[in-house]
């Protein structure tokens, strides 16, 4: 028979189909896998926060500022580090913290999120105090708006820090921790993309170690003038900040003054030469006339 195949013939040929059907397995499988990174990346918004998708940049007004900050601000769902120069200066970066909160808060003057979660260890609340209501007032927030967690491990701080972050709920989160590792600021990181809740962190190590955090800050005490109308009253409080670390911006140092009343800040160079300038404008210098003769 001459349409019958030989042996070697059925071999070769079963050989071919076993080859096709595998590249067609193999092909199915890449695109599974790829439809699967595609939704894995795809960014996921919680349910009770497309209803309050901001539209304004969380900024912080000052002009040379916003401009080494990726897209002209912070990010609203990310995780933020905040240090003093030295051990010491540790309230004036919870301080200065308080006040860059004070910005975002006022982004969202209608959300019902308004509570902000403060968590710390014994330790860091032993060593530098917790907040209270008049330091809260003095930067406009009700201290009834804040939820306060203590706990003598630092691993129960974090975990209730990932968990406020998760829960897609509150306004912010801001953590005094003693310790952190890389992959529990990844964590962080994580948790406040996941549901667009920032998340502050206060960082009393000084070793520097590696973050996950999208911008790291270092802020000491400036010399402040006093209050214009009573000498003796002392005035905005200022703050000599550097932006060590930025992803997708530019590190920089700046001196800055908080205005309470007004919720902004203040490049304290622009204030001098704003000052030199209306002094000028009020006691102008006299004309020299040249004598003759």
């Amino acid at each position: 028979m001459g349409s019958e195949l030989s042996p070697k013939d059925v071999l070769l040929r079963d050989r071919f189909q076993h080859a096709a059907e595998t590249s067609s397995k193999i092909t199915a499988l890449r695109g599974l896998i790829a439809a699967t990174e595609r939704h894995a990346t795809r960014k996921y918004v919680h349910p009770e926060r497309e209803a309050r998708l901001p539209s304004s940049i969380w900024c912080t007004g000052v002009r040379d500022i916003d401009g080494a900050l990726p897209e002209g601000g912070l990010s609203r769902e990310g995780l933020h580090e905040f240090s003093g120069e030295q051990y010491a200066d540790m309230p004036v970066a919870s301080a200065y913290l308080l006040a860059v909160l004070r910005r975002f808060a006022d982004l969202e003057p209608a959300s019902p999120s308004r509570y902000v979660l403060w968590c710390q260890t014994v330790r860091t609340e032993r060593e530098f105090g917790a907040p209270y209501g008049a330091g809260l007032r003095e930067f406009g927030f009700d201290p009834q708006r804040f939820l306060f967690v203590s706990s003598a491990k630092n691993n129960d701080v974090l975990w209730a820090l990932e968990e406020g972050a998760r829960a897609g709920s509150l306004l912010a989160v801001v953590g005094e921790v003693d310790t952190i590792s890389f992959t529990q600021t990844r964590r962080l990181s994580l948790a406040a993309a996941a549901a667009g809740t920032p998340v502050l962190l206060l960082r009393s190590d000084q070793d520097r170690a590696a973050s996950a955090a999208e911008t790291r800050w270092r802020v000491q005490a400036a010399s402040g003038v006093s209050d214009r109308l009573v000498s003796t009253v002392p005035g905005h409080a200022r703050w000599q900040i550097a932006l060590n670390r930025c992803h997708g911006g530019r590190p920089g140092n700046w001196t800055v003054e908080w205005e309470n009343e007004a919720h902004c800040f203040r490049l304290v160079e622009d204030l001098c030469a704003r000052s030199s300038e209306m002094a000028e404008a009020q006691f102008p210098r006299p004309c020299m006339r040249l004598a003759s003769g």
